[in-house]
């Protein structure tokens, strides 16, 4: 991950399609360029090319499952555009994200 955790926030994942960068709580916070998102509780499905995701189409994040946006597995990437098209929606419960933010 990135040198220093900017901040730490919460989503639920609903039956809407949502822009996880702005509509988790706190926002994604400026100088963001990597992230770590924990799946608590159901299965969510997301898209990163700001296209919306449904609960049958996008990449299938199970629960307790943990994704990596960061430079130290890919050396010089800024993961910070494709962090703001990221969009998530649940697949069948609503459920809970954990996201930690890094520089």
């Amino acid at each position: 991950m990135g040198v220093n955790c900017l901040e730490y926030s919460t989503l639920t994942v609903s039956s809407s399609s949502q822009v996880l960068s702005t509509t988790c709580s706190p926002a994604m916070p400026p100088g963001t360029h990597g992230a770590m998102i924990v799946c608590e509780d159901e299965q969510w499905r997301y898209r990163l090319d700001g296209t919306a995701p449904t609960a049958t189409e996008g990449r299938l994040v199970e629960a307790g499952e943990e994704i990596k946006f960061d430079s130290w597995t890919a050396p010089g990437n800024n993961w910070k555009s494709v962090l703001k098209a990221m969009r998530v929606i649940r697949v069948v419960n609503d459920g809970a994200l954990k996201v930690h933010w890094f520089d």
